[in-house]
């Protein structure tokens, strides 16, 4: 008996195959969104889509492909900024290279001196405008690209990088309104009716133009500081939100959900931008006078890598007390007399020969800073306020300023302590600071009593352990090499909050930037750690971390392999 032949069977494969790429694309989407939701961070009770999902989890600093309608007339244009950088070198070359610190941008166009260099230069830029233009593959899927319209239209939400991490924060507008206004409720600011610009900025320019009639500017200074192309503005306080400081079990929940199921909203970090601001370039002037300041404090260091140079020579007696501290809120705690008056005895007694610039007096380092100082006015939420009380974490010479009043309160602290001589190592970095003692911790909690009662907004927390301490990006501990040699073993220290948003490989940025990045986080394990063990083990995670953000092993592999390591 002849086989039935069935009609539909073939239509019935083709729907069957089509349905199994549809379950497998939509299980594919599954994983990626679920994956995503570990680099987004919502604090809103409603739930993002998918593709708002995966767009956030790449990364505030990801960069879409653009279209490519106008590349070549970018192309040109850029190829003309290069020709005149290029003519410029040449035309100035032998010159003396050291550039001023304050020198402004100029856009000069010299005449082309070279026949060679102008002969070069037009056939290059003959080849460019005959060059063919390809169409670059979309770094975005299409609800991705959906979703950079929706978020921009919603209204009703505000995102902003994490403080101390990349991760993108989500939150109700509304609840971020709610936080700044509150925050600006305190003693440290007020709020003002109307701000007259102009006249501030009139009164920096008088100061600026007697200055220079007395011969304690230079033009080029003085035109910096004058700029008539420079249009000020008003600062901006914005607000970064600090999820290292929920608690682990909300933190958890929100990391695994996508979302907040409950009312939980982290306090805040104020940001007051001062970009563009009348007193912008002469915090930058005051700052350039403070900084070699700064750098002979005893216990400064620049950053960890001077840090971990300090720990490698020293050797400790194996009972030492291993203490990290932290002063709150440092820069909003501090008066603006206090902060002058520390600024002109340290600038007073400091050597001026190494400046590249002619120095002012201190009477005019302190009137300019004292403009910055009480002239801290910004905009948050439609309405103006005034700092009235220390310095915005967003000046220019704000670090340097706390810097100096800081180091004043910390020897001040240290000289009424009955034990300093036990204090072994004593460092600070800005707010944070590291102690070695070689004492009973009774003596550790006497010293921060003193601390605490030194300034009557300064307050100072601190930690001890007799194995290890955490400090900035580092974990210091006695290991291997303290039992052999009575020298401190080093790690890196990775807060349990650390989401790893790397950079996005399919971002639009130039391909040295990718293996810059790759090269400057190997080099910072490298330099941070000092067991080959630890080191073997977290450059294998940082691999994997990588390749989930679209890095090729080969890639990964070959970077790690050949970054030097730092003496």
């Amino acid at each position: 008996m002849a086989r039935r032949f069935d009609r539909n069977a073939k239509r019935r494969k083709r729907i069957n195959r089509a349905m199994n790429r549809i379950a497998r694309k939509s299980r594919k989407l599954k994983s990626k969104v679920q994956s995503a939701k570990q680099h987004v961070f919502n604090l809103t009770s409603d739930k993002l889509t998918d593709g708002e999902y995966l767009l956030l989890s790449r990364g505030l600093k990801f960069i879409p492909f653009p279209s490519t309608r106008a590349a070549k007339i970018n192309l040109v244009k850029d190829f003309d900024e290069f020709a005149r950088k290029m003519q410029c070198k040449y035309m100035f070359s032998g010159t003396d290279d050291d550039i001023h610190p304050f020198r402004t941008k100029s856009g000069f166009k010299p005449n082309v001196q070279s026949d060679s260099l102008k002969t070069y230069l037009d056939k290059t830029k003959l080849e460019l405008t005959s060059i063919q233009v390809h169409e670059y593959y979309d770094n975005l899927c299409a609800i991705e690209r959906d979703a950079i319209i929706s978020l921009r239209q919603n209204e009703h939400i505000i995102i902003k990088k994490a403080d101390e991490n990349n991760t993108c924060v989500v939150m109700n507008k509304s609840d971020y309104i709610n936080e700044g206004e509150r925050q600006l409720q305190s003693i440290y600011y007020t709020e003002i009716s109307n701000f007259d610009l102009s006249q501030l900025q009139e009164k920096i320019l008088a100061k600026v133009i007697k200055m220079h009639n007395e011969g304690r500017l230079d033009k080029i200074t003085h035109q910096f500081l004058c700029d008539t192309k420079y249009h000020p503005k008003i600062g901006r306080l914005y607000l970064l939100p600090k999820i290292h400081k929920l608690d682990k079990q909300a933190f958890e929940l929100i990391k695994d959900n996508g979302f907040c199921t409950e009312n939980i909203f982290p306090s805040c970090r104020p940001i007051i931008s001062q970009n563009g601001s009348p007193t912008e370039r002469i915090s930058q002037y005051v700052d350039y006078f403070l900084i070699p300041i700064v750098n002979t404090h005893a216990t400064y260091f620049r950053d960890s890598s001077d840090f971990i140079l300090m720990m490698e020579g020293l050797t400790l007696p194996d009972d030492c007390l291993l203490v990290s501290y932290d002063v709150t809120s440092m820069y909003t705690n501090v008066q603006f007399e206090e902060l002058i008056t520390a600024v002109e005895k340290a600038y007073s007694q400091f050597d001026k020969t190494n400046y590249k610039i002619p120095t002012p007096p201190t009477k005019h380092i302190a009137y300019l800073l004292r403009l910055v100082l009480e002239n801290n006015v910004f905009e948050f939420n439609s309405k103006v306020y005034k700092q009235i009380i220390g310095c915005a974490m967003g000046s220019r010479c704000s670090p340097s300023v706390c810097d100096i009043r800081m180091y004043e309160i910390t020897t001040e602290i240290i000289n009424k302590f009955p034990h300093k001589s036990r204090i072994l190592y004593h460092g600070r970095y800005r707010d944070d600071g590291f102690i070695i003692y070689s004492g009973d911790e009774n003596e550790i909690h006497e010293l921060f009593a003193i601390a605490n009662s030194a300034h009557p907004l300064l307050k100072f927390t601190y930690d001890m352990s007799h194995n290890q301490m955490d400090f900035l990006d580092t974990a210091v501990y006695k290991g291997a090499r303290f039992l052999e040699k009575n020298v401190l073993d080093i790690k890196t220290f990775i807060k349990p909050t650390n989401t790893y948003q790397y950079l996005d490989r399919n971002s639009a940025h130039h391909p040295s930037v990718f293996k810059g990045f790759i090269k400057g986080e190997t080099i910072m394990y490298l330099r941070n750690t000092s067991d080959k063990i630890i080191l073997s083990n977290m450059l294998s995670e940082l691999k994997c971390y990588l390749i989930k953000r679209g890095y090729e092993d080969k890639e990964v592999q070959d970077l790690i392999r050949l970054s030097p390591i730092p003496r």
